[in-house]
Formats: structure tokens, C-alpha cells, sequence
């Protein structure tokens, strides 16, 4: 059983989140409700609401991109609730564990780091939808410069820049309120 062969005959966006739910395997709903169940436990409940915050931002940021980009304004190309569910989900976890140790970086510097981020955040959001799915359902990105299956695309770090720096500048004490995970903070506390 191969967890992340990538079903190259699907798309993302072009079927619906509840019938692909509906046709997941039996063996894949424990393990679904295992990893919301620990990542509940270890997960700063104020994390969760910011991480939710962040979400719904991106969520009109990407339908805009989208918007532009594929459809060149003919039609609304809308976020999948996919990507707004396992946003809440890594950002939660991943944006305060990797922005700790640079939160006294100066803006700049953050926002041109924040491709690197954005990165992991699309590597790991994208497998677990592959993992799930057998395809990333949220998006796919093609052409030289898009790697891991498509979740990344080294071309975007531009916009990724601009976004963040947005970020940074307009609400940097959410990002800054965000805790590391409990078990990141356990073994902080272990090595020092």
C-alpha cells in the first residue's frame, strides 16, 4: 500500500470535498480522527482561533489569485474548504514553531524568509491531502520550477513575500500571540 502515490488522472478543484470524503477507505477515518485528536491536545487553543483568522484570510486571498491567474476575471475561482480546513490545521502548529526562533528578526528579513515557510506549509499540507486523497485536492501547481507533486512552485515566492510582509505589517501581534506547540515547548524545556 503505497500512503503517497499521486493519482495523476485527477485535478485539483474538480470534484466535490463531501464525495471524496464519502469515497475515502475505512483505514483512513482512524487515522484522520487520531491526527485531529492529538493535534487538538497539543494545539494552544489560541493558536486554533488565529490559525482560523489567517485561514479565512488566505482563503479570499487565494480566490482573488485564482481569480486572476486562471480565469483572467471571467469567473470566480473559489478556495476549497479543504485548504481553509488543513490551514487552520498546519498553521495552527507549523507558524508559531517556525517563527519562534526569528521572532526578533526585523520585518524585512521575516517577510523575505517567509517562502521557505510558506513551503514547508504547502509540502505538509499538500501530503497529507495526498496521503488522504491519493491527490492533492486543494491545489496543484505545474511548469519547471514546481516541485513535491506539485505543492510547491519556486515561482511564487515573489507573492508569498508581498503576502507575508502584509502579514507582518497590519497584524504582527497575532502572529507573535501564537505559542509554539506544547511539545515543542516540553522539549525546549528538556535540552536547555
Amino acid at each position: 500500500m503505497d500512503f503517497l502515490s499521486v493519482d495523476k488522472n485527477k485535478k485539483a478543484k474538480e470534484s466535490s470535498f463531501i464525495a471524496e470524503l464519502r469515497a475515502l477507505p475505512l483505514y483512513k477515518w482512524p487515522i484522520i480522527m487520531i491526527v485531529f485528536a492529538v493535534w487538538f491536545a497539543i494545539t494552544p487553543y489560541d493558536n486554533i482561533i488565529i490559525a482560523t483568522y489567517f485561514a479565512s484570510a488566505f482563503f479570499f486571498i487565494e480566490t482573488a489569485f485564482c481569480t486572476i491567474t486562471e480565469s483572467k476575471f471571467n469567473f470566480i475561482v473559489w478556495s476549497t474548504p479543504e485548504q481553509f480546513i488543513i490551514n487552520v490545521l498546519f498553521i495552527s502548529m507549523l507558524l508559531p514553531t517556525i517563527h519562534y526562533p526569528f521572532q526578533s528578526l526585523p520585518l524585512w528579513t521575516k517577510a523575505l524568509l517567509s517562502p521557505i515557510f510558506i513551503w514547508i506549509l504547502e509540502i505538509c499540507e499538500g501530503y497529507f491531502l495526498i496521503f488522504l486523497f491519493n491527490y492533492n485536492r486543494a491545489w496543484q501547481y505545474f511548469g519547471s520550477d514546481a516541485f513535491f507533486n506539485g505543492t510547491i512552485k519556486l515561482g511564487y515566492a515573489p507573492f508569498w513575500v508581498a503576502m507575508s510582509y502584509g502579514f507582518f505589517y497590519f497584524v504582527p501581534e497575532m502572529i507573535h500571540a501564537m505559542q509554539p506547540l506544547i511539545l515543542y515547548t516540553v522539549a525546549t524545556d528538556l535540552v536547555a
